[in-house]
């Protein structure tokens, strides 16, 4: 897995910057906003079956799309 602290720190840089960034508020960044992501390098393609990398493929479609919503404790 993949947290991408920089596309996070850039996000938050620009929004200054536009004055949108929600100061005092947390948030969380999903795979939608560049947040977070697999690590689809020479090892994931390596160790990863075909069958699998295409399940992977659909949930993040579906994750995209709102099909599959991921809980957390963290509102």
């Amino acid at each position: 897995m993949l947290k991408n602290v920089d596309n996070s720190l850039y996000r938050a840089i620009k929004m200054h910057i536009e004055g949108t960034l929600p100061y005092g508020k947390a948030e969380a960044l999903g795979v939608a906003e560049g947040g977070v992501g697999l690590a689809k390098n020479d090892v994931y393609d390596a160790a990863t079956p075909a069958e699998a990398k295409a399940k992977i493929e659909q949930a993040e479609k579906d994750l995209l799309a709102g099909k599959i919503v991921v809980e957390t404790a963290f509102k």
